[in-house]
């Protein structure tokens, strides 16, 4: 049957519909487009930042003599040595075990110790940065600002490349924030947590304290007895390496932390060192501080989040810690770290505003960085030509500065092996006489790795050696942090190569015998086994005459001898004054005195300081002499007896010379008044 075919009558709806179908395909592939264009644009600034941040690592690279400390443990582990110092006892002279391990993998098949730990370094810290970009920050924004940051930081830049430790522990902090902020709270994460911090504190030891709330906040969350067993489970390889410690080295810490326990120093000191710190690092550094004051700050306040809180309650406990120990000598290189996590924490919160908005803190934070002298990213060949004034008054030191001509990466030519200063053409020299070395030296990195083996270094800083470690440090009333100068006792360089204890202070020589017995006798012996239990337990330490190593080679004299008055104005030399020793005079006053004033004849060309002795406890002190130069020549000094000292009385008087020359005499003393 035939049907007659129906008109086509033009769909007008599917024609607008069409043209709008295609319309709006037009404009999104036009907005794709565009969005192609801007990831392009902004992987191009990506990339233009990370070169910058790597070509400026590379021209501040170079190597800290206090880094080579570590890797003459290196060298003696390669060649087969075991991990010692002196090749001849089990001694923990590093702080850094996993830095260490690292380096010795690397060691093992360059046999090169300049190029190799700053190739790793730069390599180590390129990962941490990566991980901040790409794992960490919210926003390119946010995160090309924290690298801002980090670029023109002072204490960041010179560690980062230095040999030291601190590339390893930003990376393990970088890796922790991308484990810390998993959506997922379960065990497994918890697991990985205590993992790293574990490593963490395997790398350094005081690094914990970063890790401690954020896992106390992560074991809150589960608060169970698997929760526990799975933190103790991630922490097996501290614990492990902390029995080893114990097996082999018969003791639980690195022997540094001996050394710069035993200074002497009261809390007190200690703390007004730590802020000096602080306000050097303030002066010198001006983005760091207040960098990791606003990553502490900002995000807890506007995140409301725990995690957030977490992390700046362990960047204040390492904080509180710098302080408490006096800070260091090394100018920024506590606040790497903090800053790091500052940062890390800065840049995971959401961007607020329009990134064009965010072009005044890139700038702010450029200008303040660079009005700064000897900025990162200005470093030249020329750097470190000058080290005039690279110490300030308390000892902390722009280290980077002072070696960079020795061990800066842009100083190297083929014809001059780095690192190239005294320390080290020192250590070379010991190397090429081929025979055994017994030497006492003080900046003992450069020289000890480069002397090889067969020498015998011992630090009298103590880093290094296990009974200088146990010895109070030397009276210093200028210390410096990190620089506990030890006396040498009698015989010891020669006991201490040879292993035969030939000390001639009797008591000394005891204790030595019981340490001898747990770094240089059979590991598994039953006495040493007991001489380590006893000897961490304290039972030994009163063999050690404290203050006579406290106060070593000091001249003694009684009151009476020095009672009479001698008039202000006689020369220093004059017949019947008492020389001042560099060690220090002690001043016996044959009883307990509670006079509230004193009258001293000085000679006035030196400064002094005067301790009021009770026993062998200093009690108070004062200072004595002009601040500027004077007269070589008898001064009478009026000296107000310190509370602390009148009440409960004093025994004795030391002066110790501050500063000045070898012109140094007392003429009197007596009391004033009844």
């Amino acid at each position: 049957m035939w049907i007659a075919a129906r008109p086509q009558i033009p769909d007008t709806h599917h024609e607008e519909a069409l043209e709008t179908h295609i319309m709006s395909y037009q404009h999104n592939e036009a907005h794709k487009k565009d969005a192609w264009i801007v990831t392009g644009l902004a992987i191009a600034l990506a990339a233009v930042f990370v070169t910058g941040f790597a070509i400026t690592l590379l021209r501040t690279a170079w190597a800290c003599d206090d880094a080579f400390i570590s890797f003459r443990t290196v060298d003696n582990f390669v060649n087969g040595y075991g991990l010692r110092w002196n090749v001849n006892e089990r001694v923990q002279a590093f702080t850094n075990p996993l830095w260490v391990f690292v380096m010795t993998g690397a060691y093992f098949f360059t046999r090169e110790m300049f190029f190799t730990p700053i190739v790793i370094s730069m390599a180590v810290t390129l990962a941490a940065i990566g991980i901040m970009l790409a794992g960490v920050a919210r926003s390119q924004t946010l995160g090309l600002l924290g690298l801002t940051v980090l670029l023109f930081s002072r204490g960041f830049m010179d560690y980062s490349t230095s040999g030291l430790e601190n590339p390893l522990t930003h990376l393990l902090l970088a890796v922790f924030m991308v484990v810390f902020f998993q959506t997922q709270r379960n065990h497994v994460v918890l697991f990985l947590m205590s993992l790293i911090a574990a490593l963490a504190a395997l790398n350094r030891l005081d690094t914990i304290l970063f890790y401690v709330p954020a896992l106390a906040y992560g074991w809150l969350g589960m608060r169970s007895w698997k929760a526990t067993a799975v933190m103790a489970l991630g922490f097996l390889p501290l614990i492990a390496w902390e029995v080893f410690s114990v097996i082999y080295y018969g003791f639980p810490f690195p022997n540094t932390a001996y050394a710069k326990l035993g200074n002497g120093i009261t809390q007190d000191e200690l703390v007004a060192r730590g802020l000096r710190y602080f306000q050097h690092t303030l002066i010198k550094d001006p983005i760091t501080l207040p960098a990791i004051a606003l990553g502490m700050a900002l995000p807890p306040l506007l995140r409301r989040d725990g995690r957030y809180l977490a992390l700046s309650f362990g960047i204040a406990l390492y904080l509180i810690y710098i302080v408490r120990i006096g800070g260091d000598f090394m100018a920024g290189r506590f606040f790497a770290a903090p800053l790091f996590l500052a940062v890390l924490a800065f840049v995971r919160m959401p961007l607020r505003g329009h990134p064009v908005l965010w072009a005044p803190a890139f700038a702010l934070a450029a200008l303040v960085s660079l009005s700064q002298p000897n900025a990162p990213i200005t470093t030249g060949k020329d750097f470190g030509k000058s080290t005039a004034g690279f110490k300030d008054a308390y000892g902390v030191s722009d280290e980077r500065r002072w070696y960079y001509q020795a061990a800066g990466l842009q100083m190297w030519t083929p014809e001059r092996p780095l690192p190239h200063n005294k320390y080290a053409n020192q250590g070379r020299q010991y190397h090429a006489s081929g025979q055994p070395v017994t030497a006492v030296h003080g900046s003992i990195g450069f020289r000890a790795f480069l002397a090889g083996p067969k020498a015998h270094i011992i630090d009298y800083y103590a880093l290094s050696d296990p009974l200088l470690a146990r010895l109070p440090a030397q009276y210093d009333p200028q210390w410096r942090y990190g620089h506990f100068r030890r006396y040498i006792p009698d015989k010891y360089p020669e006991s201490s190569a040879s292993g035969v204890n030939t000390l001639t202070d009797k008591n000394l020589a005891a204790y030595y015998d019981q340490l001898l017995l747990i770094t240089r006798g059979p590991i598994w012996s039953r006495d040493r086994w007991a001489a380590i239990w006893r000897m961490n337990l304290g039972r030994f330490d009163h063999l050690i005459d404290r203050d006579r190593y406290r106060f070593p080679a000091m001249r003694r004299v009684r009151a009476e001898q020095i009672a009479q008055p001698m008039p202000a104005g006689l020369p220093w030399d004059a017949e019947g004054v008492t020389r001042i020793p560099t060690r220090g005079l002690h001043i016996d006053l044959d009883g307990t005195w509670t006079a509230p004033r004193l009258e001293l004849s000085l000679e006035g060309h030196n400064r002094y300081e005067v301790l009021f002795m009770r026993g062998t406890d200093i009690v108070a002190k004062t200072l004595l002499g002009p601040e500027t130069v004077g007269q070589a020549a008898l001064t009478l000094y009026a000296v107000t007896t310190p509370d602390a000292a009148r009440h409960g009385g004093y025994s004795a008087l030391r002066i110790m010379p501050l500063r000045g020359d070898n012109r140094r005499s007392l003429g009197h003393l007596r009391v004033l008044g009844q």
